[in-house]
């Protein structure tokens, strides 16, 4: 029987606070990453946004973003990177997402110098390397590391790069939390023939958090257990129809966060009122390493001719069940 969003917004010379008009006169480049759960699908959807205004593009013509979705211990899921002539560049991922955890989303920027000069005469000697006309290379090795949000921008004075031109800006990051199981919600409710004219009843449950919303993949198992006594439990049941018992399957993973639940007697059957005794179904989340939760508790009657969930022949879509 079987995308949170959270503004901060970081500036880097206090009189911008107070004289807002300065910032149209300052070159800079923002940035920022966002990450969100789409319960319909699934998965975790994260995008990374360099953009650089126009007078930073005069003088550094490529931008770039490199994106990393990563879990709870930091390990990397999937990553994704693009790099652009132009003045913004947008990158994107996505992963599976799996019930109660955290993700987060980093994305690095960086911007590339274009003019390269020769014998530059440059702090008291000639040199030669990639103009850095608003020191934007001022935030390398700071490990700027800022939420959702950040606008870099170019200080001065102007810098000769003779390494490389591909000035790393730092990072912008932001986490979601995937809701954790707490309910089970009705999906279908439906009855395909059969064979031999005994009732087929297939119910697919969603998993949901306290809010009703779907959680990502989740781990589920069934027990049984006396109707009258929650503490007999019942590791199979007895099907007078197929002179057999039933138990139900250990832990297992849904696709989707969702499974169905066949509530049947088989065929052939002998008939008349042959099959399962009433018993309690326990729907519960059994995560690794962590207690089981209840998601629901229903009362099962399962016949030949008829089959009852808690007294009930069909639930209707959204029906939400409890423990």
């Amino acid at each position: 029987m079987r995308y949170y969003s959270l503004f901060v917004g970081l500036l880097i010379a206090t009189c911008c606070l107070f004289f807002p008009y300065q910032v149209n006169a300052t070159p800079n480049t923002y940035t920022y990453s966002t990450i969100d759960f789409d319960d319909s699908t699934g998965t975790i959807l994260a995008t990374g946004h360099t953009q650089a205004d126009y007078q930073t593009g005069a003088y550094y013509q490529y931008t770039g973003a490199g994106l990393a979705i990563k879990d709870a211990d930091g390990n990397m899921l999937t990553n994704q990177q693009s790099q652009v002539r132009g003045l913004t560049v947008d990158v994107s991922a996505q992963t599976d997402a799996y019930a109660d955890q955290e993700y987060t989303v980093q994305t690095g920027h960086y911007i590339l110098a274009t003019y390269y000069l020769y014998n530059y005469y440059y702090q008291g000697q000639y040199v030669s390397g990639y103009s850095d006309p608003y020191n934007y290379s001022y935030y390398e090795g700071q490990q700027m590391n800022n939420y959702y949000e950040y606008y870099f921008y170019g200080n001065g004075p102007q810098v000769i790069s003779q390494y490389t031109n591909d000035i790393i800006l730092g990072q912008t990051k932001k986490k979601v939390k995937v809701g954790t199981p707490h309910h089970l919600k009705i999906v279908s409710d439906t009855r395909p023939p059969t064979d031999c004219g005994s009732v087929r009843r297939l119910i697919k449950f969603q998993v949901v958090d306290i809010n009703g919303r779907r959680v990502g993949h989740s781990d589920t198992e069934e027990t049984f257990e006396d109707l009258n006594n929650p503490a007999i439990k019942y590791s199979s049941i007895y099907n007078s129809c197929q002179n057999s018992n039933y138990s139900p399957p250990a832990c297992s993973r849904d696709i989707d966060g969702s499974f169905t639940d066949q509530l049947w007697v088989g065929c052939p059957s002998n008939g008349g009122d042959c099959g399962f005794p009433e018993v309690r179904s326990v729907w519960s989340w059994c995560p690794a390493n962590r207690s089981a939760v209840v998601l629901s508790r229903n009362d099962y009657y399962i016949r030949h001719s008829v089959v009852f969930v808690n007294g009930i022949q069909e639930y209707a879509p959204g029906v939400e069940l409890y423990p």
